[in-house]
């Protein structure tokens, strides 16, 4: 049965001030390009099921289940090793750390992907930077526990640019998102950094990201 569109994965990971996606080599080479992102054909038209589906797959391609995963959308330019029509995006984020196999995954900004895949990457990427304010995505890029400088780091990145450090601390306590802990880690020379945790505040509606106004 024909594939009616494919289900494409953009698993992303920040390190070392970079994000890295995840890509295996499966239908690659046929399309001329190093590695492609993770995809599956679907044969049915969409469903309520569809996110599901896609969890299910993030799942079993990193071997843990992604804290926080999204639609991003619909494409339809350009090649698809599936030769789909139209491919569906689904993006999620994984904490540096939680993936034990690096091969398949490579610095998101120099990835040769499928012109289709190259598209939806770069899509993805501009769609965290606007999403930032309204989710807080960068929590679930990190480890339960997070130093300070680390979450403005994951901030700097889906924001792509950088954020001064007093001005985003108090912007970061003005929302309310996190707490500290009782544990502390050593970085470098300086004093140790006492370790943070996610835990906004009830208050109604959906959980919210942080803004920035501030922040330059």
């Amino acid at each position: 049965m024909r594939n009616l569109f494919s289900l494409d994965l953009v698993l992303l990971s920040p390190r070392d001030g970079e994000w890295f996606v995840c890509t295996t080599t499966g239908a690659a080479r046929a399309r001329g390009s190093a590695r492609v992102l993770p995809f599956i054909g679907v044969t049915k038209a969409p469903s309520d099921a569809l996110p599901a589906l896609a969890k299910s797959f993030a799942t079993k391609t990193v071997g843990a289940a992604p804290r926080w995963m999204t639609q991003v959308g619909a494409f339809s330019e350009g090649t698809h090793p599936a030769d789909t029509p139209i491919s569906i995006a689904f993006v999620a984020v994984y904490p540096d750390g939680t993936v034990h196999d690096d091969e398949g995954w490579v610095r998101a900004e120099s990835a040769v992907l499928p012109p289709r895949q190259k598209a939806l990457l770069k899509a993805t990427l501009g769609m965290l930077k606007h999403a930032v304010e309204h989710e807080p995505i960068a929590f679930h890029a990190l480890p339960t526990t997070f130093t300070l400088r680390e979450l403005q780091q994951v901030y700097e990145l889906l924001l792509e640019r950088s954020l001064h450090k007093a001005s985003f601390r108090r912007s970061l306590h003005a929302a309310h998102l996190v707490e500290p802990t009782k544990a502390w880690r050593a970085e470098g020379r300086g004093r140790p950094a006492q370790l943070y945790k996610f835990a906004p505040r009830r208050r109604r509606g959906a959980v919210r990201g942080v803004r920035f106004e501030l922040a330059r």
